[in-house]
């Protein structure tokens, strides 16, 4: 299972956007940025920081007023066991 958060406390996002992704199970580095779909930006860094975690900053579309959402489609990752993941989303 994957957890998906942001560092935007308020509604309304001024600047770049960084999900954290957290997992229960150690999915190595079977979890890419490929693996995230992203509406109402752009990619930039992604960084895994282990087994458990990983990050993606987010550029907000210019001059936006919607909603930056992300998701992750079910079976693109899995952990050691095999397990592959459900599908998952956030939006900012």
């Amino acid at each position: 299972m994957v957890t998906i958060t942001d560092n935007v406390s308020a509604t309304t996002a001024t600047g770049d956007v960084t999900f954290s992704f957290s997992f229960n199970e150690d999915v190595g580095t079977s979890f890419t940025a490929d693996d995230i779909t992203v509406a109402g930006g752009t990619k930039g860094a992604f960084t895994r920081i282990g087994g458990t975690s990983a990050t993606l900053v987010v550029t907000p579309t210019p001059n936006a007023t919607g909603t930056i959402e992300l998701s992750i489609t079910a079976g693109k990752f899995s952990d050691a066991a095999g397990n592959t993941n459900a599908a998952a989303s956030s939006q900012q």
